[in-house]
């Protein structure tokens, strides 16, 4: 222990800070055993208060301390509390005096003595606490009215949204022969068909052709077929085929003329047959069957009767000869049809749906159910109000802002809107570094700037005005050139500087369509399961887009893409972007656990669709897709710099060295 006149003169080099938090935890505590260290020495052991105020996840303040001699450990300080909470309730008002109240939410101590602390607002700790289920009917309330019900739980937060009781609009619901629904708000679909400016629901921020923006030429093919195949009473496995052959045979847009092979038309029809470029025609020849012109196999509508997979039946239909050597596949720009399939289903159902035929015998049955906001799950029916409402922010690509014990909830574009905060000009003083990258095909929206201010002077999803910074001052996603959200506000224990991290908005989601329930019990085996891996899947192709850095340990998921990832936390935002927990059950707001966490997690062994390879000091994902084979998610390691999605799968030497252990989660 050092001596008394060593504490009191390390005591008086302390900061009002370091007393503010260090009196917190001695008044608070539970837990001490007999040596409780004194406040006066607890705050000389703090080194450093650093801040991460975030608007995609919890807000957070690190508080790290040096116990050179583990005295908090020997005292107790990190046993679980006499309450029966694994941590302490421990509430301190900082920057003191002003409205921001935290408490401490995780321990982090290390063999070198340091000790990591970890603080969250109060408010967003009172909503973890509270459990599902619990629910509300979507015709009855909107989205941000069932938030304000979750907040108003807390009887001090208080909530606010712009958006408060407007309605939003409802993403086109598929609905399967012969089944209606009570959910008014999907009522009064006219026609069949795309508009030019039709959005898409796919979640991306529109309809898509292998990965591009649909231009207005390929809308109006694909409405073309979208009628045939309402006229015809298709039925969704063939439209499905349908809307997959032409993306593969003419990326959607018939070609002007026959090409070197002498094909052409949306469908590659050969020139001596089809005389002209017929889309009806050819549509009309691949649904039905005609092998005089072409198209094979009875025709889709026949095979969807037996055949439950829409890419087997369009190869069957155009090119029977090469199932399933995959040779058709292999054209397009996707890793799996899997992934094509989620293109062409929002297609569709941008479309109006598909109509007709029921399909494959035996094949999965589905009943529409009315959608509800809703805290838990069926996976996790206790799920906490934090979760559930991050949850539901995600779907719709809207913000859950907490500053202090307030809480907003509204998308980016209505907070970027809103008044601006400040105007901030390169030229001006108190800058300490700024970057940004710029193609030109994407705004910047990776901003960072080093201020020399308070850390506190502005708050998450505060508006600024960038002004004399080239591109990032003059283009804008909503027309409102050089307005920027504040992402993120960093600053590391004992940092002088503050660095913000800038967003330009993205566009809310629609409301999601009705839920669909499906019995899988009859379908053909072998086909692709919808559900979680193909999510994960498309969560580890958009991450690895991304091209981000590589950071250690530890940090905190947020719903949103962040700005960099190691391995466990980039592992860890692809599950649980996924729907799959992870270990400890930790999720978005939580820090991402370590690779050697996942050791024990879901089964042992490899799974079907889905492995988690883990050891110590790495992890990573492979995939089993059908029609393509393995392929892998690895966040890499430092030396690499990236995240990356491959497309052949690299790592089999990690996979039979018996360095990795293999886990799958149950069913898959």
């Amino acid at each position: 222990m050092p001596s008394i006149d060593q504490l009191y003169a390390d005591y008086d080099d302390t900061t009002p800070d370091t007393h503010l938090f260090a009196k917190a935890w001695v008044d608070s505590a539970s837990n001490f055993k007999g040596n409780t260290p004194a406040a006066e020495d607890l705050a000389e052991m703090i080194t450093g208060i650093g801040q991460d105020l975030t608007m995609q996840g919890a807000p957070q303040i690190e508080v790290d301390l040096l116990d050179t001699d583990f005295i908090l450990m020997d005292a107790g300080f990190f046993d679980p509390s006499s309450s029966g909470r694994l941590v302490d309730k421990v509430e301190v008002n900082y920057p003191q005096g002003s409205r921001y109240y935290w408490r401490l939410f995780q321990y982090s101590p290390s063999a070198d003595f340091s000790v990591q602390t970890f603080w969250i607002p109060r408010v967003v700790d009172d909503l973890m606490d509270l459990k599902g289920p619990f629910s509300a009917s979507r015709s009855s309330r909107t989205r941000a009215e069932f938030m304000k019900m979750c907040v108003d739980k807390v009887p001090y937060a208080h909530f606010y949204s712009k958006q408060l009781t407007v309605k939003q609009p409802i993403a086109n619901l598929n609905l399967p022969t012969g089944v209606s629904t009570t959910d008014t708000t999907t009522a009064g679909a006219k026609g069949v068909g795309l508009s030019t400016k039709a959005a898409g629901v796919d979640g991306l921020g529109g309809l898509t052709v292998q990965g591009q923006q649909m231009g207005p030429r390929q809308k109006a093919a694909a409405t073309i077929l979208l009628r045939v195949a309402d006229q015809l009473n298709a039925g969704k496995i063939a439209t499905e085929a349908l809307i997959y052959a032409a993306i593969w045979e003419s990326n959607m847009e018939p070609f002007a003329g026959p090409n070197s092979k002498g094909f052409w038309g949306i469908l590659s029809g050969s020139d001596k047959v089809w005389q002209q470029n017929d889309t009806v025609g050819m549509a009309r020849a691949f649904l039905l069957g005609d092998s005089a012109k072409g198209f094979q196999a009875g025709g889709a509508i026949a095979l969807s009767k037996t055949i439950s997979n829409p890419v087997e039946i369009a190869v069957k239909v155009e090119v029977p000869s090469i199932w399933p050597d995959n040779a058709y596949a292999k054209e397009s720009n996707y890793v799996s049809d899997a992934w094509a399939l989620q293109e062409v289903q929002s297609i569709i159902e941008a479309g109006g749906g598909a109509t007709g035929a029921a399909g494959v015998q035996n094949a999965p049955t589905e009943t529409v159910q009315q959608y509800n906001f809703q805290i838990g799950t069926s996976s996790a029916p206790h799920e906490d109000y934090w979760t559930g409402m991050n949850r539901l922010a995600q779907e719709v690509n809207w913000e859950i802002v907490v500053d202090g014990d307030d809480i907003h909830y509204d998308s980016d574009v209505t907070l970027a809107r809103t008044t601006i905060k400040d105007v901030i000009d390169r030229r001006s003083i108190g800058q300490v570094d700024w970057a940004y990258d710029w193609c030109k095909t994407e705004l910047p929206t990776n901003f960072q700037i080093t201020l020399q201010i308070d850390s506190f002077q502005y708050a998450p999803g505060d508006v600024l005005k960038l002004t004399g910074f080239g591109p990032a001052s003059m283009a804008s996603t909503i027309n409102l050139p050089g307005r920027w959200l504040i992402g993120e506000i960093q600053r590391q224990p004992g940092d002088i500087v503050t660095t913000l991290t800038l967003l330009q908005p993205t566009q809310p989601f629609k409301e999601p369509s009705p839920n669909i329930s499906t019995d899988t019990s009859g379908a053909k085996k072998g086909s692709f399961a919808p559900g979680s891996v193909l999510a994960a899947i498309q969560a580890a192709q958009r991450l690895s887009a991304k091209k981000l850095p590589y950071a250690g340990f530890p940090r905190i998921l947020t719903t949103k893409i962040a700005s960099v990832y190691d391995c466990s936390s980039g592992v860890s935002w692809v599950l649980l972007t996924a729907g799959f927990p992870l270990p400890g059950n930790k999720t978005f707001g939580d820090p991402a656990p370590v690779s050697g966490d996942f050791e024990k997690w879901g089964k042992p062994g490899p799974g079907r669709e889905m492995t988690v390879w883990c050891n110590a000091d790495h992890i990573f994902i492979e995939f089993n897709v059908p029609n393509i084979g393995h392929v892998g998610f690895d966040s890499g390691h430092p030396s690499s710099e990236r995240l990356w999605f491959q497309t052949t799968f690299a790592d089999t030497a990690y996979t039979t060295s018996g360095a990795f252990v293999p886990r799958h989660w149950p069913g898959t």
